[in-house]
């Protein structure tokens, strides 16, 4: 009886052990559901947009004025120079970004919210990540987890099942009902 348990220990131990050193790139598979952290590391960094240097930290976005360091330690300066750690150094271009994690790249032109099954979805590279905030996108229009959006001349819109606006802020599917889809605006 204790080889058999001591059999099962090494057996589960031996699991164990091997499941740790799983491959390190699994996360970057297509269809991965990540954690707020991931998402949040994912999702902040600088962007370079209309020439303007822009911190996103958690939904938010402001002006970068003092240098700000990536999980990798690579440094971003206020003017959009990228100083790595090998001393290598490079400037984001317009609709580059960087990553907290250090990663470069272009923003992609397929990012959009939509309404899925009555909730606010943000897509991104063929990613589906439930809303749990709102969002401001490119243009100023503010994009609501209640399915609406305020458009930044202060119009407010519902969101119906299946309709696009790009990060940009532009409609995605026809929206010949738009003036009939404006709410009242709570003043």
């Amino acid at each position: 009886m204790k080889k058999i348990l001591t059999i099962v220990a090494a057996i589960t131990f031996a699991i164990q052990v091997n499941a740790q050193t799983g491959d390190p790139h699994f996360s970057l598979a297509k269809g991965r559901v990540f954690s707020q952290r991931e998402q949040s590391v994912m999702q902040n960094g600088v962007l370079m947009r209309n020439g303007v240097v822009i911190e996103v930290k958690n939904g938010s976005e402001r002006r970068l004025y003092e240098e700000m360091k990536t999980l990798d330690g690579s440094k971003v300066l206020p003017d959009g120079t990228i100083l790595r750690l090998d001393g290598t150094q490079s400037r984001l271009q317009e609709g580059e970004r960087i990553f907290l994690s250090g990663v470069v790249s272009s923003m992609p032109k397929d990012e959009y919210v939509t309404m899925s099954n009555g909730r606010m979805t943000l897509v991104k590279d063929t990613i589906w990540i439930q809303m749990d905030r709102n969002l401001m996108l490119e243009n100023g229009n503010r994009v609501f987890v209640q399915g609406y959006v305020v458009t930044s001349d202060g119009k407010k819109v519902q969101f119906n099942e299946g309709d696009k606006m790009s990060v940009q802020g532009v409609w995605m599917n026809d929206q010949p009902v738009f003036n009939s889809k404006l709410l009242q605006s709570s003043k």
